[in-house]
């Protein structure tokens, strides 16, 4: 997987990190894998870098479209696992980065909301590189970018 892009969520709501993986479709969409890691926010840095890279290492493209039931099962579950209601609380109690990697190279970008019902954006001037990281690299970096992002409030 060289040279296709690989793509992870880390989010931070409450006291735990939720990482979900992300894979290119064969229509072309971005969509969120059925499984998903939640690791406490006090997961050493070296672990949390370890996870997200297996997370990226799940993300593979093309894979076949899921049904609209199969997404919303999927995120229902996750919603679940953090004790939320519905996407609009989950979006204003979270904090969340994304992590791509192409190659060797990864890609962190802090995130901010516009609002609740408006998901995630990337946040200008909030990306940083890292060319072959060792774990506590990538958790560093995931950490580092969390610090920069911002809540729908």
């Amino acid at each position: 997987m060289t040279g296709s892009k690989q793509s992870v969520s880390v989010y931070e709501i409450d006291e735990v990190l939720v990482i979900l993986t992300f894979s290119r479709t064969d229509v072309g969409v971005w969509v969120m894998d059925p499984d998903f890691d939640v690791v406490p926010i006090s997961t050493p840095t070296a672990s949390l870098g370890e996870a997200v890279t297996r997370a990226l290492d799940a993300s593979h493209s093309p894979k076949p479209h899921p049904t609209n039931d199969e997404m919303m099962a999927s995120w229902r579950k996750v919603l679940r696992r953090v004790g939320v209601r519905s996407t609009p609380e989950f979006n204003r109690r979270a904090r969340v980065v994304e992590v791509s990697r192409r190659g060797e190279v990864y890609s962190f970008v802090a995130q901010e909301s516009p609002g609740p019902r408006r998901g995630f954006v990337p946040k200008s001037d909030a990306t940083t590189e890292r060319t072959s990281p060792a774990a506590e690299e990538v958790g560093q970096a995931v950490f580092e970018s969390l610090a920069q992002t911002t809540r729908a409030g």
